[in-house]
């Protein structure tokens, strides 16, 4: 499976949308394959250039298979776009 479900929330200001997905995107020095990991974040603009938009959140990792799983919290991760030049 190449792609991955998401789930968008999106809110009218001043709330911030909101995205949830799992995606296999990490591969740490003793995986042989990337593992899935639980991304949590949301959309907000570039203070200083307001054609950015940004995504900021959280990484959890899966723990447990099926209804069980836990996530436990990994990290952080912050996306950038530029719009339209």
């Amino acid at each position: 499976k190449v792609g991955s479900d998401y789930n968008f929330i999106e809110r009218a200001w001043p709330r911030f949308c909101t995205i949830e997905f799992t995606a296999k995107a990490f591969q740490g020095p003793h995986d042989k394959e990337p593992v899935a990991m639980f991304y949590k974040g949301h959309f907000t603009r570039k203070v200083m250039d307001r054609s950015v938009i940004k995504i900021e959140g959280k990484i959890y990792a899966l723990r447990g298979r099926g209804m069980f799983q836990k996530k436990v919290c990994v990290g952080t991760f912050v996306a950038r776009k530029r719009l339209g030049r």
